[in-house]
């Protein structure tokens, strides 16, 4: 931000490897799952004024973005959702170019918020072929006196209560 260092200043500052804690890791993954965008900001801004990154350390943020890096990749291997193919973009290397923790922080939200939403249209595609798929086997099998609800979410491997759902639909 154009701001001068001095190396007497770098050389006199601890360093510091920030690392993230498992109970961290755990509160960063729910968030990501299951917060709201706003849960998220302030996620992110919790994470940004934690005490080491401004207490005048030279912080090192390897550990760190590897740990965001890996729950971003387990939410989106969680959702069988190819990162790359969202992206379109080597995700790992656009961690690394950040410096500040907070705008490396908004982009790992930016890329939670486009696997949320590939998610939701895969769900609503698969939905609708599901729906698709068992009122073509209804219109086959319509004369046949066994057919129930039972053996059409059987032939589905579904649960009669989700199948009744999506035929209320």
């Amino acid at each position: 931000t154009g701001e001068v260092v001095f190396f007497s200043d770098i050389e006199k500052s601890e360093t510091k490897d920030v690392i993230l804690s498992l109970e961290e890791i755990k509160e960063i993954e729910h968030i990501f799952r299951f917060g709201d965008e706003q849960k998220i900001d302030d996620l992110i801004f919790r994470l940004s004024k934690e005490e080491y990154l401004n207490n005048g350390f030279l912080v090192h943020h390897q550990y760190y973005i590897i740990s965001i890096a890996n729950i971003i990749l387990e939410y989106a291997a969680s959702l069988n959702v190819n990162i790359r193919e969202v992206l379109k973009e080597d995700f790992i290397s656009i961690l690394f170019k950040y410096s500040e923790i907070n705008t490396m922080l908004q982009y790992a939200k930016s890329v939670v918020l486009q696997l949320r939403e590939v998610n939701l249209k895969s769900s609503i595609s698969r939905t609708k072929e599901i729906i698709d798929q068992v009122v073509k086997y209804i219109e086959i099998k319509y004369q046949d006196p066994t057919i129930s609800l039972e053996s059409v979410s059987d032939e589905y491997k579904i649960s009669v209560s989700y199948l009744s759902m999506l035929l209320k639909k």
